[in-house]
């Protein structure tokens, strides 16, 4: 990653009606702006955070004619380091929603934080072993390899979790993730990602139950 400047919070507003902080906060470096916005409310799952990122691009496009809109994990990481967003025993998700509710209006990504005790089917996941078998398959021109598991929480009982990486090696997209959700797992499905380092470059699709009707929380 570039070297950035520090970050600068720019602004601070209580929302009287909605009894909501929200914060804004810029970082810049050579090649890229980061505008972050930072909600704080109270939700089902309790004190929640939800993150909006906008990467904008100073520079030209890269050797390959692309500008690299969406913030990559470790990206995803610093920025979220970066606005104080995470608080000890708290974990950073993204979530892929049933195909029908997705909001896409704008390059803007989305994170939510909350304690890890306040998900019901949360799991501390660890890298595939090598041994697992991995399958291909290849969705809008995007070809990666995935593995299935079935993981117990003393909560939400068995949850299913699917593992995937792309076959040349790249970072999966949240589009990548969000087709391969709807055509492997299921269009109704929900799933999320914990942002985490600790899988290797691997992205990890946690479903959620059935059990679990709906998340507490959405996009405003």
């Amino acid at each position: 990653m570039e070297k950035m400047t520090s970050w600068n919070r720019t602004s601070t507003r209580i929302d009287e009606y909605t009894e909501e902080a929200v914060s804004f906060w810029n970082c810049s470096g050579n090649d890229c702006i980061y505008l972050v916005t930072v909600r704080e409310f109270f939700s089902e799952w309790g004190s929640s955070k939800h993150v909006t990122i906008f990467k904008e691009q100073v520079k030209t496009a890269d050797s390959s004619g692309k500008y690299h809109k969406e913030p990559n994990m470790a990206e995803k990481r610093f920025v979220l380091n970066g606005v104080e967003a995470n608080e000890f025993n708290s974990v950073a998700f993204e979530i892929f929603p049933a195909k029908n509710k997705i909001v896409d209006k704008y390059d803007v990504y989305h994170l939510w934080v909350v304690q890890k005790h306040a998900i019901p089917f949360f799991i501390t996941l660890k890298p595939p072993r090598i041994a697992w078998p991995w399958k291909t398959i290849s969705i809008k021109e995007c070809c990666c390899s995935y593995t299935v598991r079935i993981y117990y929480t003393y909560r939400r009982g068995l949850v299913k979790v699917y593992f995937l990486k792309a076959e040349d090696g790249s970072e999966l997209k949240w589009y990548d993730k969000q087709n391969f959700k709807d055509f492997v797992i299921g269009e109704e499905t929900v799933a999320v990602e914990f942002i985490t380092d600790q899988l290797q470059g691997i992205s990890a699709l946690v479903c959620v139950p059935n059990s679990v009707k709906n998340l507490p929380f959405g996009l405003r």
